[in-house]
């Protein structure tokens, strides 16, 4: 979806008044059609205040002739809009026994065409008008109706992209009893009795048109008088939407009129490119064509994925992953190793079965060590490993970082133990100091919930997506350095609990070693995962990405 931050509402009445013919008669259809009468008793818009010299008028319909159908307004919807209607109706009650024969004496003036200059004004078309069919006609079912009061209506007729009706949408309000007007009240009061107000709304659900009109339907004249039609129109912020195949491709997508279409940020965040009809994705190395499900350039890491086509589209896997290229790996050994215990074969099965945090066309970096600080490197004990030494062997990561890295590739960052809180921290500063976000995965990590502490991830703007593995009953990620779990975290904070490590001890140093996680069971765990973010949608929302040179940086330079 695609939306704007501008609040967009359009509202319309047709006041019908001649000091405002300009502008509504663009707003409004039939408006060189209908029939305007000044008189204070039907008009509503001046009620309670004094008419200007030119009158005060309202829309009169009799039902016979050119007035069955009066104003009318046409709409482009979206799903999510909101459309409300609203109009203020009156009738002449001939037959109530308290008539004002005063007012009688002035409806047969403006049916004789006797009344007075300026007390009739006609739509340059009225007398030609073609009005005699009702627009749409039989669509509207009316139903057994024992309303008394004249077939007076507020109409709404609602219709998709291809001006298929829906009736469950459509509807119309009709004039009842409270609109009579006999005219017994304007001794002391010149306005009459208190109009009627019709209202309606309609919540749109798909693409389509709205038709609204107003419209007298009796079969024997009666002066109906209608005052103010309004009309709301509240946009959606969405302005484009568009559903896809596993493989990309579009359907069902559409856009707002008069609104610029969103090329750069759609299928799995990728431009489009639809020049010359060309119709395919561009990603950050190759070309997707969604039709075939293929890109049609061959991997530039395929000698390193044997076992994968070269132009195979996110490993055909794509109702699980998604294809997110140009991705680099550095792996963050704990305290108590070096990165000898990262193995070729189990990075790689991390960076394949691991995805959205990996792509198809990964490299892994094992060659990162922080040996040689307190409490850092093999024959080092942890428990003297301190915030200060993992934030000098995040220096030294960024700078590992910033030299072996590919330029222009994005980051993942895995981390073992105390190795994920070093990972937390160059994340940081990779951030403040470079402008660059990078994804965590890390494995035990010993997570600090502290509001400033600098390996919380909660307020750490250098972390796109982070996934924490945290084992059940781990000593040295939970009770020996504070919690195996993150409180209060983002929504760009995955937390996967393992329960079954493939060796367990009394003490819980055997849960928290990298060679007893269970990868049957981070795969079942990260699996659900990701069932459960496609049930919404996709991927649950990251934060939003501050510049550089925002408060955030100010906030935590004396972190780094």
């Amino acid at each position: 979806m695609t939306f704007t931050t501008k609040d967009d509402q359009v509202a319309n009445t047709a006041t019908v008044e001649p000091s405002n013919l300009t502008t509504e008669q663009n707003q409004f259809i039939n408006f060189d059609k209908v029939r305007k009468v000044n008189s204070t008793v039907f008009d509503h818009t001046y009620n309670g205040l004094t008419p200007p010299a030119a009158g005060a008028f309202s829309e009169r319909l009799t039902g016979s002739g050119n007035e069955k159908v009066g104003l009318a307004k046409s709409l482009s919807v979206m799903p999510g809009d909101k459309i409300d209607l609203e109009v203020f109706g009156k009738y002449l009650d001939v037959n109530s026994p308290n008539i004002n024969p005063a007012l009688v004496n002035f409806a047969n003036a403006v049916a004789n065409s006797t009344s007075p200059a300026g007390t009739v004004l006609d739509g340059m078309a009225y007398s030609t008008a073609s009005m005699f069919q009702y627009p749409f006609i039989g669509l509207l079912t009316r139903g057994n109706e024992v309303n008394t009061a004249p077939k007076a209506y507020l109409n709404y007729l609602v219709f998709d992209r291809n001006f298929v009706f829906n009736l469950g949408k459509s509807g119309y309000k009709r004039l009842t009893t409270a609109a009579a007007e006999d005219g017994s009240t304007m001794g002391t009061n010149p306005e009459g009795k208190s109009h009627e107000q019709l209202s309606a709304h309609i919540d749109i659900t798909e693409p389509g048109y709205v038709y609204i009109y107003l419209s007298n339907e009796e079969v024997m004249p009666v002066e109906v008088y209608f005052d103010d039609f309004k009309v709301t129109h509240i946009k959606t912020p969405v302005i484009q939407t568009d559903d896809y195949y596993p493989f990309g491709l579009k359907f069902n997508s559409y856009s707002r009129e008069n609104c610029l279409a969103n090329k750069t940020k759609l299928f799995q965040g990728q431009v489009h490119v639809d020049d010359l009809e060309l119709n395919w994705d561009s990603y950050r190395y190759r070309n997707h064509q969604s039709d075939i499900g293929r890109f049609f350039n061959i991997d530039p890491m395929a000698d390193a994925f044997y076992y994968n086509s070269p132009y195979a589209f996110s490993e055909n896997k794509v109702t699980t992953h998604r294809e997110m290229e140009g991705l680099e790996a550095f792996f963050i050994h704990g305290s108590e190793s070096d990165n000898s215990m990262w193995k070729k074969d189990a990075a790689n099965f991390i960076m394949r079965e691991l995805k959205p945090y990996f792509s198809t066309d990964q490299t892994a970096d094992l060659g990162f060590k922080w040996n040689g600080y307190a409490g850092g490197g093999v024959n080092q004990n942890w428990i003297y490993n301190t915030e200060k030494d993992r934030a000098m062997a995040a220096r030294q990561l960024v700078s590992y970082i910033l030299k072996n890295r590919k330029q222009g590739q994005e980051i993942t960052l895995v981390g073992h133990s105390h190795g994920g809180n070093v990972a937390i921290q160059a994340a940081r500063i990779l951030f403040e100091k470079h402008n660059t976000r990078v994804n965590i995965v890390n494995f035990n990590t010993p997570a600090f919930n502290g509001a400033n502490d600098p390996e919380n991830p909660w307020d750490n703007f250098g972390i796109d997506e982070m996934l924490h593995f945290f084992t059940d009953g781990d000593y040295v990620a939970g009770p020996a350095s504070g919690s195996s779990r993150y409180s209060g975290t983002g929504s760009n904070v995955n937390q996967i609990e393992l329960k079954n490590p493939l060796n367990s001890n009394f003490i819980g140093t055997a849960q928290h070693r990298f060679q007893n996680v269970n990868w049957q069971e981070v795969l079942s765990q990260f699996q659900t995962l990701m069932d459960f973010q496609n049930s919404l949608g996709g991927s649950q929302e990251k934060k939003e990405k501050p510049d550089a040179d925002a408060e955030a940086r100010k906030k935590h330079d004396g972190h780094n």
